[in-house]
């Protein structure tokens, strides 16, 4: 967020650094997702569906539209032991779901600073506390 991406530079002025802000379109990871790809038809996925709903999985649903129109999502988890969880109770109802990185397009809001060593930086001192929101630490290109 422009909000966090604005406290973080002026938390590395304070510190001593010379930051500088861009913005770029790009992704950003939304979390795990869990679905079961390739079903043939859409009454199969329908059926599935039913079965899945029967069997208290009551958040899946069959993906509209595309490439993906006889795929159904299971869920989309932060935490991977969640995502591996719910992989389980399906797969005991006797299919094999696939777990994927899931991302979105967004806005990315970054802090370039440079810096002789990158020990004096400290992130989580940057990190709003509570949010999902990810710093990242990456050296830059050469410029040429």
């Amino acid at each position: 967020e422009l909000a966090q991406a604005s406290a973080a530079q002026a938390a590395l002025r304070e510190a001593g650094f010379a930051p500088s802000q861009r913005v770029v379109d790009g992704d950003v990871w939304v979390g795990y997702w869990v679905h079961l790809p390739g079903i043939p038809t859409r009454d199969e996925a329908s059926e599935i569906l039913g079965q899945l709903h029967a069997n208290d999985i009551s958040d899946s649903y069959i993906v509209p539209g595309g490439e993906e129109s006889q795929t159904i999502s299971l869920g989309v988890f932060s935490e991977i032991s969640r995502a591996g969880s719910i992989r389980e109770q399906v797969r005991e109802l006797g299919y094999d779901p696939t777990v994927a990185d899931r991302s979105r397009s967004a806005t990315l809001y970054w802090v370039d600073v440079q810096a002789d060593s990158v020990a004096g930086i400290e992130l989580d001192a940057l990190q709003a506390p509570g949010r999902i929101n990810r710093l990242e630490q990456r050296s830059c290109e050469t410029i040429g």
